[in-house]
Order: C-alpha cells, then structure tokens, then sequence
C-alpha cells in the first residue's frame, strides 16, 4: 500500500471549525433556496430508478429476468434506455391540465396554468 504523502495541496485544504459552519450555513439557505420538489422532478427521479431496475433485472442469471417474457426478441441495454427516453417525452411536466377535467372546473387558462371558475 502506498503510503500517503503530506503535500502543498492536502494542507490547504485543511479548514477550520469557522469555514465549516460558514459552508454548512451557505449549503443549508441553497437548500430552502431550491423548494420543494416538482411534479417533473419526482416522475424524472422515479424513471431513473426504474431504469436501474431495469437495467439489472434484465436478465440477472441466477433468476429468470424480463427478458425471458419475450423469447426470440433480442433485447440489449438500449431497449430500457429508450423506453426510458420515450416515456420522459410522453409524461406531461405540468399536471395543471388534469384540473380541466374536474367536475366543477372553469375553462383552462393557458397564460397562467391556472384553472378559473366561469361566470
């Protein structure tokens, strides 16, 4: 094992206490900055992790994968990845639209994404 030499650069990089909590405090107000999670967000998070699932479950070897449901296909890693990639064209980035079809709803104004009520 190589042993770990103390150069220019390791001591530099050494903070105090002080600079922690200074860093610690800028990376918390970014944080509240940021908001909560959008719509868009959470469905491109969760079509990441589906897309890891179905990288690795594609055909594992020690159990029989998704792949066997399709004999005769050949499927590789780009299947997934274009799945993946064509459903993130299909979901909607906004949900707003779905409040036109609300029982009570108004008409859908486009300028606002907002639904208002009809006179």
């Amino acid at each position: 094992m190589a042993k770990l030499k103390s150069n220019r650069q390791s001591k530099e990089s050494k903070i105090g206490a002080e600079s922690e909590a200074i860093a610690r405090r800028v990376i918390e107000s970014r944080y509240k900055d940021m908001g909560p999670m959008t719509s868009h967000e959470i469905s491109v998070a969760i079509l990441f992790v589906l897309s890891i699932v179905l990288f690795f479950t594609r055909s594992p070897g020690f159990i029989p994968g998704w792949v066997d449901l399709f004999p005769g296909a050949k499927i590789k890693d780009a299947t997934p990845a274009i799945f993946i990639v064509v459903t993130l064209f299909v979901i909607p980035a906004d949900w707003q639209w779905l409040n036109y079809f609300r029982r009570k709803s108004g008409y859908f104004n486009r300028d606002s994404f907002e639904v208002t009520k009809k006179d």
